[in-house]
């Protein structure tokens, strides 16, 4: 694949020009990705569809960011775009080559893979460059591919799940910008937190749904 390809599609995604989006943050979620990111471990992100997954990333890398990690440091990779698709046979090191080439980061890289089960034979790579202590990875993918995969028996010992689940009922709230700080508030605020809950029950917990 062309180099100048891969790193027009790369720059979509990254925030090496520009900011990106990041969506609403799970802070919960947020800090346990840090927290995990400063041990020696492949940190994966599992979850069904539309759970947050791929905001989640962005937000780490916003993260990381406002901490000082230079951009180019950072490279997130979104294997759902359709650019890539018709060359997934040995993309992986052409992405990483390229990033390599054109960013030079400074120090070892974050290198955050989204939906990486579209890409065969992934496993080994990550292994391959996390052994080499090259990178601190975080991949993603749904639930049932995740675990389909040679993910445990490749990277055991090497990786941690980190399940990422549709919002539940406070995060709901939270992302409805209701702040319930004591039971003063709960009864205050009682009419609206039912009607709020009847469209939980209806719609879930899915963040873009809820924020579209």
């Amino acid at each position: 694949m062309d180099k100048n390809l891969i790193l027009e599609i790369l720059q979509d995604w990254n925030s090496w020009k520009k900011n990106m989006e990041t969506g609403k943050e799970r802070s919960a979620y947020l800090t346990n990705c840090l927290r995990l990111l400063e041990s020696n471990i492949v940190l994966a992100l599992i979850g069904i569809r539309r759970a947050g997954k791929s905001y989640l990333m962005r937000q780490v890398a916003k993260s990381l960011i406002d901490g000082n990690t230079p951009p180019e440091n950072i490279l997130i990779v979104n294997f759902e775009d359709p650019r890539f698709t018709e060359f997934y046979s040995d993309l992986l090191p052409e992405i990483y080559e390229t990033y390599l080439e054109f960013l030079k980061p400074s120090v070892k890289p974050y290198i955050l893979l989204d939906e990486i089960h579209n890409v065969p034979g992934w496993e080994r790579w990550v292994r391959t460059i996390h052994e080499l202590s090259r990178a601190k990875i975080i991949i993603s993918g749904s639930t049932s591919k995740i675990l389909s995969s040679e993910l445990s028996s490749i990277l055991t010992g090497r990786h941690l799940d980190l399940y990422v689940y549709p919002l539940d009922f406070g995060e709901f709230l939270s992302f409805r910008n209701i702040r319930l700080n004591d039971q003063l508030d709960i009864l205050a605020k009682k009419v609206e937190i039912k009607t709020l809950f009847r469209e939980y029950m209806e719609w879930g917990g899915f963040p873009e749904v809820i924020l579209s």
